[in-house]
């Protein structure tokens, strides 16, 4: 029995089609894998564009990256003063934008460091490259 549906949504007002594919899960649901390491709920997750690195985002204020094939943490990723609640690759996958609560952080993957963005009137909802 084929289990894959497709299902395409014309959206009022719109110009586009969203066309969403419905896989199934794995024959016996069970749980592959446990990411754990933060001190707080994670509120936000990325993945990198190659695969190959999960960012997550935390209330403890951190940033773990992990190798999502074993579940370790490669790099933990400190400077917020607030629970990170947005994160987002670049398209290349050598940055990573992080915000939490007013405060935008550019992480340069490749050379390390990050550079602070703050200001914001309010708080920051979504982040996008």
């Amino acid at each position: 029995m084929d289990t894959k549906r497709k299902i395409s949504v014309l959206i009022p007002l719109t110009a586009f089609i969203l066309s969403i594919q419905f896989l199934p899960a794995q024959a016996d649901e069970s749980l592959l894998l446990t990411f754990k390491g933060h001190d707080g709920p994670v509120y936000c997750l990325a993945v990198h564009p190659a695969g190959n690195l999960v960012a997550t985002g935390s209330e403890d204020l951190m940033i773990h990256l992990w190798d999502p094939s074993k579940g370790e943490i490669n790099k933990t990723l400190e400077g917020h003063t607030k629970p990170v609640k947005y994160l987002c690759f670049s398209h290349d996958g050598k940055y990573l934008l992080s915000a939490a609560s007013t405060e935008i952080r550019v992480w340069d993957l490749e050379n390390g460091g990050s550079r602070e963005y703050i200001k914001h009137v309010t708080h920051v909802y979504n982040l996008d490259f």
